[in-house]
């Protein structure tokens, strides 16, 4: 189509259209402009010749126009009118003209500064070729073009294609008006800003640095091309993390700018939102927000609230916002930014973008997550769009999309987003720019976790691989991949497992004009949520999985799931079928109302509330079962964060944790050793082997060395020797132990106890089931005779049959003690729940039961029978060096040549104190942590007092300062069976030197020499049988005084043994020939309660025995100080000595036997088997790693909670939760609680159900109309007593102390003593005699004749038997012979309110029971005789009590032989 030259007049008519439209839109001042333009046009045309065009001066003010619009940022009304001037001039000029491509190069211009980059840069390349061709390339204008799209180039993030552009034209202007020339430097500082974007940031510099010397002897201090050249070399040192160097240089130009400029001047303001971007790069908040809240100010007020910068000045402090945790502020402050941008600048403009993925940032940290991925999603998709797929900004927008899709887990959406990540930024700024180096970082952590899945990670620990380990780059690789350092751990800063990039925000929006434009800055986007929360999302937590409980529905169902409460359920729905019938199908009189029905719902009720009942009581026990089990997993672990020890939970172990293990230790997750010496593993309960597992650190494991080498850590093994430290690789349900530990979270079995009350209960069902078929078989004969002469209606025989077969099932149901079972469960729960709050925390209900029986405690001394807050009170470094700390230990008096703390180590010289300090940081595994604001040691007591003395008194500092400056070739931790520690170091000479500490007795023998003169030198000299006789004499006098003593050696060597091929050194070898330093003597006071504890088990009848690895002097004299030893028969004596002895001779020893010293763990097995060969019952006390076979054979094995090991606690039956002896003499009384709460209940259950049944049996035979004498209805409410409410009241009763001034029960004693069925008889015999004669002689003793007498006399008995039994539950609060009922009520709130609401409910049910429990209103009198019949159960209990038990003993043995006899045939 033929284009036609514009004519004036339509070029003033679209020109009027275009001013009427700004009109319409309120922009007075544009519209006024283009009048004022059209007006000079006229002008000037009437003015100039007659040849001078007047379109073409149209065209010359309307581009006059443009460009001031330009200049302005009008860039909406630019566009619009250049778009216009353009069209006009290709139509009448082409686009060869020169006023054609000085049309385009505005229009280009006004496209740039709207964000349309595509446009800007083809039309830019456009007028650029135009001019080449026709002006050439070192024409000015054509050098313009080419300055103009470089700095398009760089807007799109087109880096390469502007830096080379920029050399062009540096090139090109330094050959044609020189290297000087202010354009030249210009397009110099243009090609520093190409520099800094490739990541080439020295060369950046360099030439920044060249303009910045030149401006300061060339230009004025405040020329905005120096200052501006200033800000470009500000802007180098940031990229290059030079933080303080940039404030300097920006702080300046921002105080020149102020002065010379003004604080509104814009470029003082671009200024300043540079140094407040540096400020937040520093994290100096504070400062930034102080400085962006001016900017923002100032924008507002010069610029206006909607131009382009003032709202990127708002964004940059909605960012500031966001990172000081201000969440709410950074969101409003940001949406409000975000959506002025979208009114004014449009949504696809790239500040509205970045804007929008900054907005994103906000979101994401406010764990709105889904809004997050919804902006951030848009925004790079209209970045890629409108700026390019490869724009700076669009991938920083995807690098946190990126990371939002993995803060989800969604890691195969983020894996894919990190690899096209990675590919453009290579392509775009090259291999090794910083952004494509961090790209490729995140890359290859993500692939990492999708390669890691837990299967795979369970797969490498389960099948121990090291090739395949290797194969994942080791060490390093697992560093890599886990985010973690082996050196420092996990931070404690993480929250997700890497870190948002930044976004880039431009503050400055300069038209691609000769000015050189500010580089663009950084917004900062951190997050601040939960530690590891996104390692918990991807790995999981090490909780470990929890059975789920039942509902209560379930356990409803379960209670009812019976087959007697079934047919009983039939009976009842039949006798309501019948009763319905009756109800509605007969004719009823007055005195015969229609209430059949009653019986058959009253029966479904009472069975209701019996199922109800059950399920409340199991729902109950599952309920505290549970919270026992959760605490008994509780436990914890040192894992190293931030380069400190923390003491975390198991549940709080994470993937990457780096945890601490040492002997004893049970593992809490699936890893592989990093470090670690002479470690070994118990892996029985993981593999079954039962031969502890040799572990080697990763680093040893070279790739291609033996298959047999293990660095492999199993979760739920246990550590038996050796200290070191293993990377977490598998956590929870993801570890080996995981899904195996399923099993523990099952019901915890039934004890001892149980089974034998279960065999009860099973005999005593039978007894009932056989009397209620007997009963059924005699009423069903008396029944058939009677229906020969019966008047009854069908529907009343059948109704007859129902209540004979329904009297016989409620029989059975009362017989069937359910709740002895109940019972026994309730005990044990309260018992554990109670001795929780007595610091024992039991581990197996048996040991509940078993402890009330126990004859014979084995304790250990440290902590149980003293404090375990071992201090230094006493030191011997020679004849003229001993020390006694006074203050801590007044007792130790008269010791010669002996000095204060500070006095003797002051005397030591240099050498001698620098080699006790090694000696004791370097030789120990204790660990130092920080703990509220102060310093612990984690580890053994005996190793914490020893660096305390040395924090003391030796100048130790930081311990992992001290240890790090030691060279550790290989360590021997502390074992109870050697009793000594060796650490070998290398010193800086090469020599090789063993630090050794341990029992004196042990390293005296081994030793050569001693340190001569400690207060001179370091010279040694051969130790003499002198000197060995003094340091014997040391330790016989520190031992006397309870004191525990410690010596200290040392040895040299050029060269460290080793054994045979293993390459592993020798220790044994490196013990010859020690050097003897010194002795330290450790005091730990016996507990304040100690004594009174053990005077209390000797009560008990209990045999105390202290069974510790002090030396004989120390053991005795603490034994003697306890009370242990009582007697000149008490006998003492060293493991030695025991081991020595036969099997015989140690069964004759064990009974006197009271102090083991100097023993072994396998002493103490030893001799917890021949006090069990000898038929006693033995509880042990044990808290190392040795001592868990000594636990485990024990009848009740005691684990210490605090000093304890995890395998102890694992081996043993009970917990200490503070380790002290008195806790045992409580679990002592709460297991003789168990005993006697169950032998309550069982009275009284047999009791009423002998009653129960024998009644229901006599009166339903015995009575012509074959009814018992209490309705079956009756009898639910009795089970209902017996089956539940009496069970809480009696399981719940606190042990009196007096429970303890009696002995042990021997294990043969039967469920039912004769005491107690001297009881149970006598009640029962009373009760049945009671009820029976009301029953029978009632009419005839009160003279009732009536219908309604005789009605009242039912009811009367039913009101007197369970009054007896209310009154008889206070009998069996005693099972002792004591007639002090009511002692200790206070104590059991819960026997009260049960007893309470036993009576209120009867009163209830004698009030409004009805027709449901055929009740009569009684009379005041009758009311008194119940209440008082059933009162005399009291005195009758006092008088059975009275009766010698021998008179029942004889004839219940003779029964006893009988049924033994019956059972066996």
């Amino acid at each position: 189509m033929d284009r036609h030259p514009p004519s004036l007049e339509s070029l003033q008519r679209e020109v009027s259209e275009l001013t009427a439209i700004y009109h319409g839109r309120g922009w007075t001042t544009e519209a006024t402009d283009l009048e004022s333009a059209m007006t000079t046009a006229g002008n000037r045309v009437l003015t100039t010749d007659a040849d001078s065009d007047a379109t073409t001066i149209t065209l010359e003010e309307l581009s006059a126009c443009v460009k001031a619009w330009l200049q302005a940022k009008s860039w909406i009304v630019a566009e619009d009118l250049a778009i216009l001037v353009l069209n006009s001039c290709e139509n009448l000029k082409g686009e060869r003209d020169l006023m054609t491509m000085t049309a385009m190069h505005n229009l280009a211009s006004a496209y740039w500064g709207r964000g349309q980059l595509n446009q800007a840069a083809a039309l830019g390349a456009r007028v650029t070729k135009l001019r080449q061709e026709i002006l050439g390339e070192t024409h000015p204008q054509t050098l313009t073009s080419m300055t103009n799209l470089a700095s398009t180039y760089r807007s799109q993030g087109l880096w390469g294609d502007a830096h080379e552009l920029d050399s062009r034209i540096f090139e090109t202007k330094k050959k044609t008006i020189g290297s000087s020339h202010p354009s030249t430097l210009g397009s110099m500082s243009n090609l520093a800003v190409s520099y800094a974007n490739l990541g080439r940031y020295e060369e950046a510099e360099s030439i920044a640095r060249q303009l910045v010397n030149l401006g300061e002897m060339e230009l004025s201090p405040a020329d905005a091309s120096l200052l501006n050249w200033k800000l470009t070399l500000a802007s180098t040192y940031r990229d290059q993390g030079r933080l303080d160097d940039a404030e300097r240089l920006e702080r300046a130009v921002v105080d020149v700018s102020r002065e010379e400029l003004g604080t509104d001047n814009p470029f003082t303001l671009n200024a300043m939102a540079n140094l407040a971007s540096t400020f937040r790069d520093q994290g100096r908040w504070t400062d930034a927000e102080r400085l962006e809240k001016e900017v923002v100010a100032s924008s507002e007020t010069v610029l206006g609230e909607t131009h382009p910068r003032t709202l990127m000045s708002i964004s940059n402090l909605a960012s500031t916002y966001r990172n000081q945790g201000r969440l709410e502020e950074a969101k409003d402050l940001g949406g409000k930014a975000t959506a002025v941008m979208k009114e004014v600048l449009g949504e696809r403009h790239p500040h509205t973008l970045v804007a929008m993925a900054d907005l994103a940032v906000t979101y994401q940290m406010m764990r709105r997550s889904p809004d997050a991925e919804i902006l951030a999603a848009r925004s790079v998709r209209l970045m890629e769009e409108t700026i390019g797929k490869d724009h700076p900004h669009t991938l920083s927008a995807m690098a946190n999309l990126s990371f939002i899709y993995q803060s989800q887990s969604k890691w195969e959406v983020a894996g894919g987003m990190a690899e096209k990540l990675h590919s453009r930024r290579e392509k775009a700024f090259g291999t090794n720019h910083p952004d494509t180096v961090a790209a490729l970082e995140d890359l290859r952590r993500v692939a990492w976790v999708e390669a890691a899945d837990q299967n795979a990670q369970r797969d490498l620990v389960q099948s121990k691989d090291v090739q395949e380990l290797h194969a994942l780059g080791g060490v390093k690789g697992l560093e890599e991949g886990l985010r973690t350092d082996v050196h420092s751990g996990l931070s404690l800063d993480e929250t997700y497992l890497g870190a948002p990039v930044n976004i880039a925000g431009s503050t400055t929006s300069t038209a691609p004009t000769e000015k050189v434009p500010i580089p663009e800055l950084p917004i900062s986007a951190e997050f601040d949520h939960d530690a590891f929360i996104d390692r918990r999302k991807f790995f999981g937590d090490n909780c470990l999985p929890i059975k789920q409980s039942p509902s209560f529905l379930s356990l409803m169902w379960a209670a009812y799931n019976d087959h007697v409460l079934f047919l009983l359920t039939g009976a009842a729905i039949i006798s309501l079928a019948l009763g319905l019938y009756q109800t509605f199908g007969t004719k009823h009189t007055a005195n015969n109302p229609p209430v059949e029905w009653v019986e058959g719902v009253a029966i479904l009720v009472a069975i209701v509330v019996i199922t109800l009942a059950g399920a409340a009581n199991d729902y109950q026990k599952e309920y505290k079962f549970r919270k026992l089990n959760k605490k008994q997993q509780d436990r914890n672990i040192w894992v190293l964060r931030s380069a400190r020890v923390h003491d975390i939970p198991i549940s709080e172990v994470v993937v990457g944790d780096i945890v601490h293990i040492s002997p004893g230790d049970i593992v809490p997750a699936d890893g592989v050793l990093i470090r670690g010496h002479q470690v070994k593993c118990d892996e029985s309960s993981a593999t079954g082997e039962s031969d502890p597992v040799d572990k080697s650190a990763i680093d040893t494991t070279l790739p291609n060395g033996s298959h047999e080498i293990d660095p492999f850590i199993l979760s739920h093994t246990k550590v038996v020797e050796g200290v070191g430290a293993y990377l977490v690789l598998a956590t929870g349900t993801k570890s080996n132990y995981g899904r195996i530990l399923l099993s523990l979270d099952t019901d915890p079995g039934f004890t001892p106890l149980q089974v034998r009350l279960s065999i009860l209960a099973k005999n005593i069902a039978r007894f009932g089931a056989l009397a209620a078929l007997v009963l059924f078989v005699i009423l069903f004969i008396k029944f058939c005779v009677g229906l020969r002469n019966s008047t009854e209606s069908a529907s009343e025989k059948g109704q007859s049959f129902l209540n004979v077969f329904i009297l016989a099932l409620t029989v059975v149901v009362i017989a069937v003690p359910e709740g002895l079972p109940l019972a026994v469960t309730l005990a044990l729960s309260f018992a554990t729940t109670r001795m929780m709050r007595d610091n024992n925390l039991v581990r197996q209900l048996r040991a509940c039961e078993t402890m009330g029986q126990a004859t014979d405690i084995c304790s250990d001394k440290t902590g149980t029978l003293t404090q375990n807050e071992v201090t230094v009170v006493s030191g011997f470094f020679g004849a003229t060096s001993q020390f006694t700390d006074r203050a801590s230990s007044p007792d130790i008096l008269g010791e010669e040549n002996s000095s204060s703390v500070a006095k003797c180590m002051g005397r030591l010289s240099g050498q001698s104190r620098s080699l006790l300090r090694q000696s004791i940081a370097v030789n120990s595994t204790a660990i130092e942590s920080q703990y509220d604001g102060g310093r612990q040691f984690l580890g053994s007591q005996t190793e914490a007092a020893l660096l305390r003395f040395s924090q003391d008194y030796l100048e130790l500092g930081q311990l992992d300062f001290d240890r790090a400056s030691a060279e550790v070739v290989d360590l021997l931790p502390f074992d109870a069976s050697r009793k000594y520690m060796i650490t070998v170091v290398k010193l800086g000479s090469g020599l090789y030197r063993s630090y050794v500490k341990g029992a004196p007795e042990i390293l005296l023998e081994k030793c050569v020499a001693t340190i001569s003169q400690p207060m001179q030198g370091f010279s040694t000299a051969p130790i003499t049988e002198d000197g060995i006789e003094q340091i014997r004499q040391t330790i016989s006098r520190y031992s006397s005084r309870s004191l525990r003593t410690i010596a200290i050696c040392f040895r040299d060597v050029e060269e460290l043994p080793f054994r045979g091929e293993e390459e592993t050194i020798d220790f044994e070898e490196l013990m010859k020939e020690l050097t003897f330093h010194g002795m330290l003597g450790l005091r730990d006071p016996l507990r304040a309660d100690a004594w009174g504890a053990v005077e209390t088990s000797h009560k008990a009848g209990l045999s105390v025995r202290m069974v510790t690895g002090d030396n004989l002097l120390t053991a005795r004299a603490i034994a003697e100080a306890c009370g242990i030893i009582n007697s000149p028969d008490d006998l003492v004596m060293e493991g030695d000595e025991f081991r020595a002895m036969d099997e015989s001779q140690q069964k004759e020893l064990v009974p006197r036997l009271k102090v083991l010293a100097r023993s072994r763990p396998d002493d103490k097995r030893v001799l917890v088997q021949r006090l069990k060969d000898l038929g006693r019952v033995v509880a042990v006390t044990g808290d190392g790693t040795n001592d868990a076979p000594a636990l485990a054979a024990a009848d009740i094995g005691f684990s210490m909670g605090i000093s304890g090991t995890e395998i102890a606690r694992e081996a043993s039956s009970i917990v200490l939760m503070d380790d002290t002896f008195s806790s045992i003499v409580k679990a002592i009384m709460w297991g003789r609680a168990v005993s006697d709460a169950v032998k309550k209940f069982l009275q009284f259950q047999i009791t009423i159900t002998f009653t129960s049944v024998g009644l229901a049996f006599v009166s339903a035979v015995a009575n012509s109309s074959q009814e018992s004498v209490l309705t079956p209805v009756q009898l639910m409410w009795v089970n209902l007593f017996q089956d539940t409410l009496a069970a809480l009241a009696l399981a719940t009763d606190p042990p009196p102390r007096r429970i303890l001034d009696r002995k042990p029960e021997p294990t043969s004693t039967p469920l039912i003593t004769p005491t107690m069925w001297k009881m149970i008889i006598g009640q029962s015999v009373y009760q049945m005699v009671v009820t029976l004669v009301l029953y029978f002689a009632g009419s005839s003793i009160f003279s009732y004749h009536s219908a309604l007498q005789t009605s009242q006399l039912q009811t009367a008995v039913f009101n007197t038997y369970v009054w007896m039994q209310i009154f008889n539950m206070y009998n069996n609060r005693q099972i002792e012979r004591s007639f002090n009922l009511i002692e200790g009520i206070h104590h059991n709130w819960l026997f009260i309110a049960i007893t309470s609401v036993m009576m209120g409910a009867q009163i209830l049910i004698m009030f409004v029971g009805g027709r449901a429990f055929s009740i009569t209103k009684l009379t005041g009198d009758q009311w008194a005789y119940s209440i008082v019949l059933g009162a005399i159960s009291i005195p009758i209990g006092f008088l059975l009590q009275a009766i010698p038990t021998v008179v029942v003993e004889k004839p219940m043995a003779g029964m006893g032989r009988l049924w033994d006899r019956l059972r066996r045939r």
